[in-house]
């Protein structure tokens, strides 16, 4: 492959993993009409289309977990009622990072203002018709993708510096959030969730972040004993806004 081919196959590659970033997101958001079309319509081709194009034996092992969710979307009213009974009212599966962490009432604020630093740094705003907190799944799913997008961006430019800073803020935020917490998340919804939906939502999850997390070779931390406030203050968001756009 020369080098051309290679720089083709980076863009596709970045591009392909937000995708499948954004549509678990979206996966995780309220589930209105316009949502559940989605995933009953055109999820199944996109998410297929996206796990084609990346590299790695797991492949067949993530289209499996994408065919199996098509076609659990089922009726609005009952996902609906699950969304509620999951993550909201009674919150059997509580999808927020920091609910996760056994010392959460003393790095609660850490925490949450450590996420809105690597969001501010890459010009994530709160929705103004959504307002979810930072350490939601879906909100960390979303920004996951964003540095993707913008990584694919800066690859098409040939902006090493930038395909750099984007690359290393994936590994971080893995490392420091996301990869933390994701798997018991997922563990958790399996067993909790009485939708097939959610259920295989969680599968395609787990694998695909297993990928992520082993491609890049991230550590994630662990909540006990793996850090204090103090201790991450120096090692997280580094990033400024001039190496993001």
């Amino acid at each position: 492959m020369d080098e051309r081919e290679k720089g083709k196959a980076e863009v596709e590659g970045a591009l392909a993993r937000s995708a499948i970033y954004r549509i678990l997101a979206l996966g995780f958001s309220y589930p209105r009409p316009e949502v559940l079309g989605f995933f009953s319509g055109g999820s199944a081709r996109k998410l297929a289309e996206a796990v084609s194009l990346l590299p790695g034996d797991d492949q067949p092992e993530l289209a499996g977990a994408v065919e199996g969710l098509n076609g659990t979307v089922g009726r609005q009213g009952e996902i609906e009622g699950e969304h509620n009974r999951l993550f909201r009212t009674q919150l059997v599966c509580t999808p927020y990072e920091t609910e996760y962490d056994p010392m959460r009432s003393v790095r609660k604020g850490q925490e949450l203002a450590d996420i809105l630093g690597f969001y501010s740094a890459f010009g994530l705003e709160p929705s103004g018709k959504e307002k979810e907190l930072p350490d939601h799944i879906g909100v960390e799913l979303e920004f996951m993708s964003l540095l993707l997008q913008k990584e694919a961006y800066a690859r098409l430019n040939d902006w090493k510096e930038r395909v750099e800073i984007c690359t290393d803020a994936q590994v971080k935020f893995l490392r420091d959030h996301l990869g933390i917490w994701v798997f018991a998340f997922c563990d958790r919804l399996e067993e909790t969730s009485g939708a097939a939906f959610y259920r295989s939502l969680a599968r395609l999850l787990r694998l695909f972040m297993g990928r992520e997390i082993q491609a890049l070779g991230v550590e994630p931390l662990k909540f006990q004993g793996g850090y204090t406030p103090s201790e991450r203050a120096a090692c997280t968001c580094p990033f400024s806004g001039r190496g993001a756009d």
